[in-house]
């Protein structure tokens, strides 16, 4: 490696930790010089301390981030069973799903049990001017099957496999 046509030695320990990958150490030299074996176990050494404590930051941040998804799930359920007036109700979802998920849009959907019309609740938009986001094909999917749906990406294509006729464009995820 040479950097402004100057010769450097360097040596390079990868930080991982079990299957994850956090990035690498680099030790590098401005002359031209051969590492002693002892360097390169101490290099070794400290790129694991340090993947050791970045594995260490990275779970306990997982942590943190599952204690408040059960914080919420249990406020979310006191705020439920405080009372049992519907509006009231779905008036507390509305606002503790669109805190807890960062949804821009959100429906609840009942549907009839005895004619299968499916009728929306409650709603919320990104925005005031935006139209409600509706879409009865991935509902009716949802209602039909007795399944939960989850698309990651590609909405349209994934949707067309499973038989769905018509997705709303403006839905990216679902």
């Amino acid at each position: 490696i040479s950097v402004l046509g100057v010769p450097v030695s360097s040596l390079v320990a990868g930080l991982r930790f079990k299957q994850r990958s956090y990035g690498a150490l680099l030790i590098g030299s401005r002359r031209s010089r051969v590492f002693q074996p002892g360097e390169l176990r101490l290099l070794l050494a400290i790129s694991h301390q340090i993947s050791v404590t970045l594995e260490n930051r990275f779970l306990h941040q997982e942590a943190e981030r599952h204690h408040e998804r059960l914080e919420t799930l249990h406020h979310v359920g006191a705020a439920l069973s405080a009372t049992f007036d519907p509006d009231v109700q779905l008036q507390t979802l509305r606002t503790e799903l669109k805190e807890l998920l960062g949804a821009k849009n959100f429906s609840l959907t009942y549907q009839d049990p005895a004619t299968g019309d499916l009728e929306t609740v409650l709603s919320f938009e990104s925005s005031p001017e935006e139209e409600e986001l509706e879409d009865k094909g991935l509902l009716q999917y949802v209602f039909e099957t007795r399944t939960s749906l989850w698309i990651a990406y590609n909405l349209l294509g994934r949707s067309r496999l499973l038989g769905i006729p018509s997705v709303d464009s403006r839905i990216r995820t679902w």
